[in-house]
């Protein structure tokens, strides 16, 4: 927020994206690495998922451990305020218990809508 008012930059849209604490939790704490390509992975995420050759080397990245992504969550709730605060004219909530798909068509009808 700060980058943006330093930068004289008016946000015409903010989305604020609306998840549960078990959800967020499960689906950050699927995130995988593979060591050896360096590729991300998402065990709940279908167009995310490992294939079978690296799936066995696969390591949980340790941001990703569920106590870490529970104190994430925590800080998010926080920054999630003053973003509502600091950009009421231009914030909308969105629901994010969606696959990654349907969040990008959502909000790709929400910026066109309004455009």
């Amino acid at each position: 927020m700060k980058l943006l008012q330093a930068l004289r930059i008016k946000a015409s849209q903010v989305f604020v994206c609306d998840i549960n604490e078990e959800e967020a939790i499960k689906r950050l704490s699927s995130r995988r690495l593979d060591p050896v390509t360096g590729c991300e992975y998402n065990l709940e995420v279908p167009s995310l998922r490992p294939d079978d050759a690296c799936a066995g080397r696969l390591v949980e990245m340790c941001q990703d451990s569920e106590l870490v992504t529970k104190k994430r969550y925590e800080t998010w709730k926080q920054q999630k305020v003053n973003v509502e605060e600091n950009f009421k004219a231009s914030c909308k909530s969105v629901q994010a218990d969606r696959t990654i798909e349907d969040m990008m068509d959502m909000l790709a009808d929400e910026i066109s809508s309004s455009s």
